[in-house]
């Protein structure tokens, strides 16, 4: 292969790489979005429902990160069964998925909401704040199970070649969260436009109001992404534009769990010590004065 022939696979490659990223980016600028957006709406309200909405961000990307954490092992056994062309393979990680769904989303929504009350106090919020920001993080992470299922069949569509679909969800969330944040945060109010003055519905929820918009936007856009956990042997139809064959030589279920293992805990683990390593710091400065 000559210089030129290289530079040539260089630059195919680069694109390749970029065609693939490039959705990526934006979904995790969108699901990093969601929570800045809710702070944004809530400023006119005041510092204390901004500062409410805010004091709980750390520990969400905390949580986040763990579930991502946590798709690192799918994303890696998926990739590299759909590089083989073993689609077998792939199909069966991928319903593995829903399993790892379930458990893990009912767990964290279980131990979330559980200390849904502490969080604000770990962080040291104002004691003025705490029952605001107990709230916002209760109503937030009641749907952890479909911010589960977003976050993991997300990478399952990315390890199949579909960075495009998790990245499109991303968005929705984002515009229904937006619209259900001016109808849930502020009062019934009259606005001007073009000359015209008409009056728009409000519920004037404020704080509550925003968190309740985030809980219904998560759960109503995860339609796209859910097709996987139901219909895992659709996997088929992502892999073969990608010119896959399939083999048939699929593995067993306990060679998926082992490679699970391997391919996972390392990156969940840290994460997941993280999360308490975070909380008791801020418990014991707290103590400490």
């Amino acid at each position: 292969m000559n210089r030129k022939e290289r530079q040539q696979a260089a630059w195919t490659t680069a694109a390749t790489i970029m065609t693939l990223a490039w959705p990526t980016i934006v979904e995790q600028v969108m699901q990093t979005a969601v929570q800045y957006i809710d702070t944004a709406m809530v400023g006119s309200l005041g510092t204390q429902a901004t500062a409410a909405v805010g004091a709980t961000s750390t520990i969400a990307w905390l949580v986040g990160s763990t579930f991502s954490a946590l798709g690192v092992g799918f994303l890696a056994l998926i990739a590299k069964a759909c590089g083989a062309g073993d689609l077998e393979a792939a199909k069966k990680a991928a319903a593995q998925t829903s399993l790892v769904v379930l458990v893990a989303g009912i767990f964290a929504t279980i131990v979330c909401t559980a200390v849904s009350g502490m969080v604000p106090v770990w962080m040291q919020v104002d004691p003025a704040v705490q029952e605001l920001a107990g709230t916002y993080f209760f109503i937030l992470y009641l749907p952890m199970l479909f911010r589960s299922a977003s976050i993991l069949f997300g990478t399952v569509l990315r390890a199949a070649g579909d960075t495009k679909t998790p990245m499109w969800v991303g968005i929705i969330v984002n515009c229904i969260n937006i619209v259900l944040n001016f109808l849930l945060i502020y009062d019934t109010r009259t606005v001007s436009l073009l000359g015209l003055r008409f009056a728009i519905p409000g519920a004037g929820w404020g704080v509550t109001g925003a968190a309740a918009g985030t809980l219904i936007s998560r759960v109503g856009s995860q339609r796209p992404v859910l097709r996987v956990g139901r219909y895992p042997h659709h996997l088929g139809s992502l892999a073969a534009p990608l010119g896959l064959a399939q083999r048939h030589e699929p593995e067993t279920r306990h060679e998926h769990s082992a490679a699970l293992r391997k391919n996972c805990f390392p990156q969940y683990a840290p994460a997941f010590w993280n999360l308490f390593g975070v909380c008791g710091f801020c418990r014991d400065d707290q103590f400490l004065g």
